[in-house]
């Protein structure tokens, strides 16, 4: 699998869409986006925890899909990576790759690229056979 990302570090005022990795934005948690999300929609059940249900069908979730920025972490002495998380719903039924969600998880290092991230369609896929839960 093959994903390709733009670098947009820019002020957020600016819009973040899918694929784009920003270092100025603002940083907040996948806990912390719950939240704000059960705030915004309390009877609706958050997207991220949606695996093996059926998919959603609002055109809102297909314009909401982005990478969040949720942390900066020291990597080593006077180098920053900076963890993204991906915002999107789980689009595929549970017997199916649902690769379009790509990579749910990554560092980033500028200078470097991504340097490490989890696939977890591609493990949720494989649960039987894999020794996780």
């Amino acid at each position: 699998m093959l994903q390709f990302y733009a670098v947009r570090n820019r002020p957020q005022a600016f819009t973040n869409v899918l694929g784009a990795i920003n270092t100025q934005d603002s940083a907040y948690s996948v806990l912390q986006f719950e939240k704000i999300f059960k705030g915004a929609y309390p009877s609706l059940q958050f997207p991220l925890y949606r695996i093996g249900e059926d998919p959603l069908s609002f055109l809102d979730w297909s314009r909401n899909r982005r990478e969040y920025l949720s942390k900066k972490i020291t990597l080593v002495p006077h180098a920053t990576g900076y963890q993204f998380w991906i915002y999107v719903d789980w689009t595929q039924h549970e017997y199916n790759y649902d690769f379009e969600r790509g990579i749910d998880r990554f560092v980033y290092a500028p200078e470097k690229g991504i340097i490490g991230g989890s696939f977890d369609f591609y493990f949720y896929y494989h649960r039987k056979k894999l020794p996780i839960k």
